[in-house]
């Protein structure tokens, strides 16, 4: 990466982290550039170098999650601990993005993310589960990411009011209930 790259990467970065900053104090739909440009330290003018809009700034932050709960998924999954995977890989993200997934976590955002969430989870799910790519296995996790998303959200919301792992239990018993219809 050459220090132009760089220096975009830690821009967009530092308009992210500035966005997460505002929404823990206001709607995320009241938040504009001008705000936002000022908190992350830069003129508007920057923040059009890099984004269209404050919703292409999401989809950064969310291409950012996604990508790493991806990857930690995949790892889970090839151990055999899919239900408790997905806890743990969520877990891990909230440590290692935790600004990013709770605002994208908010209720206002949850639709958004679970959008996303669906269209890059269902390709990786179809083939570490080894289900067909149909229309019933298609809307099956489609159902299943959302579900599994909000139930993460509304824990996190709650302040991790249960223990991981009886979080963990539940996501599996329905994990497996929901994933049994796009296997049939």
């Amino acid at each position: 990466m050459d220090k132009a790259q760089d220096k975009g990467a830690n821009a967009k970065k530092n308009f992210a982290d500035a966005f997460c900053v505002l929404a823990r104090t206001q709607s995320v739909s009241k938040i504009s550039v001008m705000a936002l440009s000022k908190k992350a330290g830069y003129n508007r003018s920057t923040f059009y170098e890099h984004f269209q809009d404050i919703y292409e700034l999401l989809e950064y932050m969310a291409q950012k999650v996604l990508e790493q709960l991806e990857a930690s998924i995949d790892i889970y999954v090839q151990k055999g601990q899919f239900a408790s995977g997905f806890v743990k890989a969520f877990e891990q993200l909230h440590s290692d993005e935790a600004a990013y997934i709770e605002t994208l976590l908010k209720p206002e955002l949850v639709p958004f993310y679970v959008q996303r969430a669906r269209r890059a989870l269902r390709p990786l799910l179809t083939r570490l589960l080894g289900l067909p790519d149909t229309a019933r296995t298609r809307s099956v996790l489609a159902y299943h990411v959302a579900a599994v998303t909000s139930v993460i959200s509304a824990w996190i919301a709650a302040g991790r009011d249960l223990p991981s792992a009886e979080l963990a239990v539940i996501i599996e018993d329905l994990s497996k209930a929901i994933l049994r219809h796009a296997a049939d």
